[in-house]
């Protein structure tokens, strides 16, 4: 039976599997209550959707509740905000405004569960090849491979995240099918990975990368896809600009974010991508199209950088270097794989190894589908290595190979059972048998190499540590309902949970995130200076000041005013504000006269 004949439920089942997968994954992440991957992300995000629910204002993205001492404005894009603000009006008609948004994050995640499995399934059937058919071993190999990307979809993850994977994954999708409609999706993916955040950038640029190599030698096709997808591209760029930011917010300049600078280079990228394709005939050469691809980039960098200097510094330029070394240096996120191996977390190790040894395996088959000019199939695959290796010094990104490599383990089964008679040939000789063996050796040392070569030193938590975590879990808060509106300071770890009080006048000066470096500054400042006259200055905008007793003790050098109020209490200048209820936290009005 060919492949176009055989039944819908027939085809359909790799979904299934992947389907059933998620949402055990899923379900299983939410029975005890604690998010494996939640963070602070989807606290500030709830935050934000719950204003725009109470506002409506659709293009202002200021969140009053924070004050660094400017009021915070958030780069995040109203893309993500959107099913939820949509789902939380809907539910809402019949349920009271707490239940409606938290069915809404419930029914979201579970419908982006259902779409992330489709698409990866027909990645996975379009990468394998149309017409050939995929086992549903493998299938079920490559989705428990995918646990980590799974855990993104897990309701109560309101972060971005979840959205860029299906964007990225959605991308891989359109450069495998190839062709005109194949061409359409990865444009709109693309950019609309782009609209959400700027993290899968690099392997934006790495898939066009590949697919403008293809152009350049010729491959059959590889000019109408990159037009197509060029236009694409452009046209969601600037109708997402019109939709989420509005005509004010597309002529800004926010280097971390969509926003004019992105526009332009889509914008620029596009006509280059859109002007070779078309010139391809009078270009016939591969060196001649390679010079038209170097000249024309280079112009399109170089009226960027000039027309945005500031964005040269990148998308953290904001962050100060007491922000930088009290907060973010200290992000587990913001280190490579050497530093969780010395903190004692191995298992990111073993999984990107895992990882490495599929992509090496799979290679030639890849190299054939392009060969074969499938090059869609090779772009993802860079995709998939770019992913892995900048999860190995950044692991903010390590949710991405997870989810892409998976995509390619049904092919490589595919060629494991049926392979060429070279393969064959090369199998059976001594120097073949080297070949099948040598990666995967290389991956056992490599990672016994670092279990034995980096010992196990976690850095002692210190005060400045705590200083960033939320010590106030399940604590009584009532004593804010008690003051009027004010400017509170908090460590950065407090800033959230105070915030989500949600007090109508109380605003909250730290909060762990780029954007809010200032509030950071004078938070670090403000508990770990042992000067009275830099704490004075950096407390002067505020009116209170709040903390919550940690469960341990610490050395008060490294953070005085933080040690000497989870000791005993007192400091002065510091009036404390009674809590109705006994709970570690401790809220305080700020006399400036008197501080110290």
């Amino acid at each position: 039976m060919a492949a176009s004949e055989t039944p819908v439920w027939r085809r359909a089942r790799p979904w299934f599997v992947l389907l059933a997968i998620g949402l055990f994954v899923t379900f299983a992440d939410i029975s005890n209550g604690v998010l494996t991957l939640g963070d602070v992300d989807d606290h500030l995000r709830n935050l934000q959707i719950r204003h725009l629910l109470d506002t409506g204002a659709w293009y202002d993205m200021s969140l009053p509740f924070v004050q660094t001492p400017d009021v915070y404005v958030s780069p995040w894009s109203r893309l993500v905000d959107l099913p939820y603000f949509v789902l939380t009006r809907i539910f809402g008609l019949f349920a009271a405004p707490d239940l409606a948004f938290r069915l809404s994050t419930f029914v979201w995640s579970i419908a982006m569960t259902v779409l992330f499995s489709w698409l990866a399934a027909s990645a996975m059937r379009l990468i394998n090849g149309t017409g050939r058919k995929i086992e549903l071993l493998p299938v079920a190999a490559a989705g428990f491979a995918m646990t980590l990307s799974f855990l993104e979809f897990t309701p109560g993850r309101t972060d971005h995240h979840n959205v860029q994977i299906l964007c990225m994954v959605g991308m891989i999708v359109g450069l495998a099918a190839g062709g005109r409609r194949g061409a359409a999706v990865s444009g709109i993916a693309a950019a609309l990975s782009i609209v959400t955040g700027l993290e899968c950038l690099p392997f934006i640029v790495a898939a066009y990368a590949v697919l403008v190599v293809a152009h350049m030698l010729g491959k059959a096709g590889s000019g109408q896809f990159l037009r197509v997808s060029a236009i694409s591209m452009l046209a969601t760029a600037l109708v997402s600009a019109l939709a989420f930011l509005g005509p004010e917010g597309s002529l800004s300049v926010q280097c971390d974010a969509f926003s004019a600078p992105y526009i332009a280079a889509i914008a620029g990228s596009s006509a280059l991508l859109i002007g070779a394709s078309l010139f391809e005939r009078h270009v016939p050469h591969p060196a001649g199209r390679l010079a038209l691809y170097s000249f024309g980039g280079a112009a399109v960098l170089a009226v960027l950088a000039y027309a945005f200097p500031a964005c040269l510094a990148g998308p953290y330029q904001m962050i100060d270097p007491v922000s930088k070394t009290l907060w973010l240096d200290r992000l587990w996120q913001e280190h490579g794989i050497l530093m969780h191996a010395r903190e004692g977390l191995r298992w990111p190790s073993v999984v990107l190894a895992m990882h490495a040894l599929v992509l090496i395996y799979v290679s030639p088959t890849v190299i054939r589908a392009f060969r074969e000019g499938r090059a869609g199939v090779a772009a993802a695959y860079a995709m998939a290595t770019l992913a892995l290796l900048l999860s190995l010094v950044l692991m903010r990104y390590v949710r991405f190979p997870t989810a892409f490599v998976p995509l390619f383990i049904p092919t490589l089964f595919a060629s494991l059972q049926v392979p060429s008679t070279a393969a064959r040939s090369i199998a059976r000789s001594r120097a073949g048998t080297v070949l099948l063996i040598a990666p995967a050796t290389a991956a056992i040392v490599a990672v016994a190499a670092l279990f034995l070569t980096v010992p196990v030193a976690p850095r002692p938590y210190d005060a400045i540590d705590y200083l960033a975590r939320d010590e106030c879990v399940g604590e009584d808060m009532s004593a804010l309902a008690s003051i009027p509106p004010g400017r509170i300071m908090t460590p950065t770890g407090l800033g959230l949970p105070v915030a989500e009080n949600r007090i109508p006048g109380i605003s909250v000066g730290a909060i762990p995130f780029h954007r809010a470096s200032p509030g950071i500054r004078r938070s670090m400042l403000a508990f770990t200076t042992s000067d009275p006259a830099v704490r004075r200055d950096v407390l002067a905008p505020f009116d209170y000041l709040a903390v919550c007793r940690p469960s341990r003790r610490f050395d008060e050098a490294s953070a005085p005013l933080y040690v000497g109020l989870a000791r005993d209490g007192r400091w002065p200048g510091l009036v404390p504000v009674p809590n109705p209820v006994q709970s570690r936290f401790q809220l305080y009005r700020i006399d400036h006269s008197a501080l110290q």
